[in-house]
């Protein structure tokens, strides 16, 4: 098999800004409460304080971590499942899906999925094997007959808001291109390093669509589109009711074909539907709050969406992207991911 592209590594250097930026921060807070103090205290309690801030100086030292991302392997499965554990993203609560099976599969594939982890001091392999977050897609179509695919997808259809939902879900399904984005991460993985990690998936999939070792994986890795299961949170005052889905930027049934007329009657309906399809995505949004950032960037690419029913306040939305879409915003996520994940 061909070698994968070399990892980016360009995220380090944000991600060590970023901490730097924290440090400067609370350096300078600290400056500042040092200047209130000296205010009202006396010349021995500013000896005493001195003494402090040099110890404070030495403990606030810049910590330089250094990041890299990795091939999935087998020694990476408890790592990837227990952050599917963890997560909130992909499983609904309370649901006992076969988790165990979907990080299996994940850890074997090693074409397509980035696993993000500390590099050591002076190496380029990683310090240890603690996995701080992955990202990879998997083909539930090839995986049909596995307990976690069948899983999933009762689960979403059967949470579908109405029967159009439903239809274009399972269609969605049972599309070989189709992937399904699976990522997690622990809290405290810098945000900087989210972009790179869907860079370089993106990157994997094209990789593997050329060179994967035979053309059952090149045909299975191959995606044409994406789907992303979001986590989001009802805004106050609004309601998940029957209008949870639509089409995105094109349209959820946005073919040429469709209920038309021949000639130049298909111009006119065709801009309707994707002034409509836009009006909808767009009304959709703004009664959702987006968990994470750089879901709420890649929904603006979605060529459809749903809001699956659920209880409460915290809901799932099913997205589907391409990646050509995921690619143009790509500058835009480097430019939004800063200090908040």
């Amino acid at each position: 098999m061909p070698p994968k592209k070399p990892r980016k590594q360009a995220a380090d250097a944000a991600a060590q800004a970023e901490a730097a930026a924290r440090d400067a921060k609370r350096e300078e807070v600290e400056e500042e409460d040092d200047e209130d103090d000296e205010d009202d205290e006396g010349e021995e309690d500013d000896d005493d304080r001195e003494a402090l801030n040099l110890g404070t100086e030495d403990a606030t030292e810049p910590l330089s971590i250094d990041f890299g991302f990795f091939d999935p392997k087998a020694s990476d499965f408890h790592g990837m499942r227990a952050l599917l554990l963890s997560g909130t993203a992909l499983m609904p609560a309370g649901s006992t899906w076969d988790i165990s099976g979907l990080a299996d599969v994940l850890s074997e594939q090693v074409e397509v999925g980035s696993v993000a982890k500390t590099i050591g001091e002076g190496s380029e392999e990683p310090a240890d094997d603690d996995v701080l977050g992955f990202m990879s897609a998997v083909n539930l179509q090839v995986h049909r007959t596995k307990l976690f695919a069948q899983e999933m997808r009762a689960s979403m259809l059967k949470r579908c808001p109405d029967a159009s939902a439903r239809e274009e879900l399972s269609r969605r399904f049972d599309d070989p291109r189709v992937g399904l984005i699976v990522s997690e991460r622990m809290i405290n993985l810098p945000a900087a390093l989210v972009p790179s990690l869907i860079d370089s998936l993106l990157q994997d999939i094209a990789w593997a669509a050329e060179n994967a070792e035979d053309k059952a994986t090149r045909d299975a890795l191959n995606f044409s589109e994406l789907l992303l299961i979001a986590a989001v949170t009802l805004k106050p005052g609004s309601s998940a009711g029957g209008n949870g889905s639509s089409g995105g930027p094109i349209g959820a049934g946005a073919s040429s074909s469709e209920g038309g007329a021949s000639g130049g009657g298909k111009r006119p309906k065709k801009r309707e539907r994707q002034a409509a399809a836009a009006s909808a995505q767009a009304a959709l949004f703004e009664t959702v709050e987006f968990v994470r950032t750089e879901e709420e960037i890649l929904a603006a690419t979605a060529e459809w969406q749903a809001l699956l029913n659920g209880t409460g306040r915290t809901r799932q939305m099913v997205l589907a992207l391409t990646p050509e879409g995921m690619r143009q915003a790509i500058p835009a996520l480097h430019a939004a991911m800063g200090e908040d994940a």
